[in-house]
């Protein structure tokens, strides 16, 4: 597989393009290379880019010499294998040329080559980064530590691990629109079934709204995609492990987005029910932690990172520990609901897409919207003891 991985044939553009943030970012300030990051990024993103990175570049050290990390989400970091020079290095998330090649199959673990991070996805983060350098704040890419704001983190996890493992999930179903030859259960079982970190994601305690232990096997059901018992019983630990939050936490929760809160089985399959407390990905009881102060934006779990309130707030944050620009409390009086079976969510995302005749708009709209879940229209449930239409039983 390394001398297959390593061959000329495999170099895409994707790979071509993998510079450094840095690089990109002084490309940016410059004007160098303008086409291709415009199709890159597309033109709206790439213009806010461009001025953030020309404000960045002038911007003095004022922050008071603090140093801010970024660290990216689960599906936030490219993925790939080093090659020798002067060949680029080999992505392959998110390359969806390698994908249509069915190589997505390099990332199951345990894996055959030695598979490494290669950069963040910079256009979930870049933005961010940018927008704190031009406050003044040191901004890199990494892990460590005086604050921490958590942006739609999943502290209890998030029911979009179970259906990536079930094969349902809206990421797993697209790319599996882009390989040729294999169906998004083949890939749920064959390659996502095998990353530890989707088992450390499954909801566990309060976010674990039915009682149903998903680190039980058992309690999965027996059709479909079926997890490793032994990474489950593996993550299960994990909880104990993680060190508690303290005064140097701050949360920002996306809220009010269509958002899975809670499954229960039936007729061997999940059934889940999505609510609007939570940010499309994460529930809100899963993105908030005791004792530790939160705040509150109507803002995709996706576009946290992107908002440009958001970022303000961050700053404020960073700054003083506290913010106006966010409201400290969220309350929803809704009582809309809907519920989605993993049969239903199996029907979306039909048929495969060919990458090679797509437009680079298109293109640019299937990878920007990979995260986004299935809209559905939410319903207020009749009141106990009422019929359909409005009439009271008897």
């Amino acid at each position: 597989m390394l001398a297959e991985d390593s061959a000329l044939d495999h170099v895409t553009p994707y790979d071509r393009f993998a510079w450094s943030d840095t690089q990109i970012e002084d490309w940016l300030a410059s004007g160098a290379r303008r086409r291709e990051l415009s199709d890159y990024f597309g033109a709206a993103e790439y213009g806010a880019l461009a001025a953030l990175a020309r404000r960045a570049r002038t911007a003095r050290a004022s922050a008071g010499g603090l140093q801010v990390l970024i660290v990216p989400g689960i599906m936030g970091s490219q993925l790939g294998l080093t090659r020798a020079s002067p060949l680029p290095n080999d992505i392959l998330w998110l390359d969806p040329l390698d994908i249509q090649r069915g190589r997505l199959a390099a990332l199951r673990l345990p894996a055959v080559a030695r598979i490494v991070p290669l950069g963040v996805v910079l256009f979930s983060y870049l933005r961010l980064k940018l927008y704190l350098r031009a406050q003044g704040f040191a901004v890199e890419f990494h892990d460590h530590i005086e604050r921490v704001l958590l942006l739609g983190t999943p502290n209890c996890g998030s029911f979009a691990a179970v259906q990536a493992l079930r094969g349902t999930y809206a990421v797993v179903r697209k790319v599996a629109r882009l390989a040729q030859h294999a169906s998004a259960a083949s890939i749920a079982a064959d390659i996502f079934s095998t990353f530890p970190s989707l088992y450390e994601l499954l909801p566990t305690g309060a976010c674990s709204a039915s009682g149903t232990d998903l680190f039980d096997a058992r309690a999965w059901p027996a059709s479909g995609p079926q997890p490793h018992p032994a990474l489950l019983a593996a993550a299960r630990a994990l909880p104990q492990q993680l060190a508690p939050p303290d005064e140097r936490f701050a949360v920002i929760a996306g809220v009010g987005q269509e958002t899975v809160t809670s499954l229960r089985v039936r007729k061997q399959e999940f059934l889940y029910t999505l609510t609007r407390a939570g940010d499309g990905t994460v529930p809100l009881a899963s993105a908030l932690l005791p004792g530790v102060r939160s705040f509150y934006a109507r803002v995709a779990h996706s576009d946290l990172t992107r908002d440009p309130l958001v970022a303000a707030a961050v700053v404020n944050l960073l700054r003083r520990g506290s913010t106006r620009r966010l409201p400290a409390r969220w309350r929803s009086a809704g009582r809309a609901r809907a519920q989605i079976s993993d049969a239903t969510l199996r029907r979306l995302q039909p048929g495969k897409v060919n990458w090679a005749a797509l437009t680079p708009g298109e293109r640019r709209v299937f990878l920007e919207t990979l995260n986004e879940p299935p809209h559905l229209r939410l319903r207020v449930p009749p009141a106990r003891g009422t019929r359909p239409g409005g009439r009271k039983r008897r």
